[in-house]
């Protein structure tokens, strides 16, 4: 999804043409006929999601119209409902492909069982998940999420369940599968998930939300990560290790 990332970072000052003109080619090239001479209809689809992810977050999901739609990329309306149902089937894709663009690098960089060093696995973890929340395009989808969450409570709860659930259980699965092996002492993985990741999000998140702060370099990212690892792990410790200060961290 680069066009919405590049929409965000650029913003809508002169730029905003550029953008329109790199959508508009997006639209002719998906718009072409396959070899054997019917639509590609994955392209198709790919390419109204990525309009409707445009406008949805440039407007609002109220604000925006089929028509507003159907503008941008072409087509009619027969298109939306042939592939989506209605607008709110559309939105609700829409909603999987933001989720996947914030979810999927953090849990790509986490492992499927435990390494031999805890602490690297969690700060390689809370670094891609940090900087991921951190992005601006992350920060405005938030936003929207909240924003609609309150308004339509459903869909709010399905943007939790696709998303934040998802990492917590991923994340669930391996501090139980330390503590199986000994290395951590947690009595609730479950819990104990949720609270390492908003240890992790520190003020990061809602400075970036209610200051509009964008610039949160690497190092501070990383350093901030370790710290919050190195409490988690001590307060983690099997108390026989933690009282002969044996380092948990490995085996």
């Amino acid at each position: 999804m680069v066009l919405i990332g590049t929409t965000l970072r650029q913003g809508y000052g002169t730029d905003k043409y550029r953008v329109k003109w790199k959508l508009w080619t997006r639209v002719e090239m998906a718009s072409a006929p396959s070899i054997v001479g019917q639509p590609d209809i994955p392209a198709r689809r790919a390419q109204i999601i990525d309009a409707a992810r445009l406008l949805f977050l440039k407007n609002g999901y109220v604000q925006t119209s089929i028509k507003d739609i159907t503008d941008a990329v072409g087509g009619s309306r027969r298109d939306i409902y042939g592939m989506f149902g209605d607008k709110e089937g559309l939105f609700e894709a829409v909603l999987q492909s933001l989720i996947t663009d914030i979810v999927s690098p953090a849990e790509m960089s986490f492992p499927a069982v435990p390494s031999a060093d805890i602490s690297q696995d969690l700060q390689s973890f809370g670094r891609r998940l940090l900087t991921g929340m951190l992005d601006p395009a992350s920060v405005m989808i938030f936003r929207q999420f909240v924003a609609i969450g309150a308004v339509r409570p459903d869909i709010g709860r399905q943007a939790f369940l696709s998303g934040p659930a998802v990492l917590y259980r991923r994340l669930a699965d391996y501090l139980a599968a330390c503590a199986r092996d000994g290395r951590l002492e947690i009595a609730d993985a479950d819990h104990t998930a949720r609270v390492f990741v908003e240890m992790l999000k520190g003020d990061h998140q809602l400075r970036a939300l209610m200051t509009n702060e964008a610039v949160f370099d690497e190092a501070s990212i990383a350093e901030h990560v370790e710290k919050v690892v190195t409490l988690f792990l001590t307060g983690a410790a099997p108390r026989e290790q933690f009282d002969a200060g044996v380092d948990c961290n490995r085996t």
